[in-house]
């Protein structure tokens, strides 16, 4: 599996127009785009104006398929006008689980 953490600080004038955004990039790509297998989106705790995206894919090639999507495309050019600066990526492969959709059970 092949991931990516992508960090954005919002103008706080746009969080509302990044967060509607970014939740339709998230519900279209995990529904529409069988290599996506994650979309989530995190507010940091100590500063409510920055983001961590945490997506999770097949294999890099799911993930440059979902680049040229039009909703990545235009989440993507529309973060010009949201954020403080561009995104911070970071790239990654997985070392567990390795392969299979995995989604931990919760604890009751």
């Amino acid at each position: 599996m092949f991931g990516i953490f992508a960090t954005i600080n919002i103008k706080p004038d746009q969080r509302d127009s990044f967060l509607a955004v970014i939740r339709e990039t998230a519900e279209r790509s995990v529904k529409d785009e069988p290599g996506c297998l994650r979309f989530d989106v995190f507010q940091d705790l100590t500063d409510e104006n920055r983001y961590i995206l945490y997506e999770v894919y097949t294999d890099q090639e799911a993930f440059q398929k979902h680049l040229t999507t039009s909703h990545a495309r235009s989440a993507m050019e529309r973060s010009r006008d949201w954020a403080e600066k561009g995104f911070e990526v970071t790239l990654a492969a997985s070392v567990y689980p390795t392969g299979q959709r995995y989604f931990a059970t919760p604890r009751t």
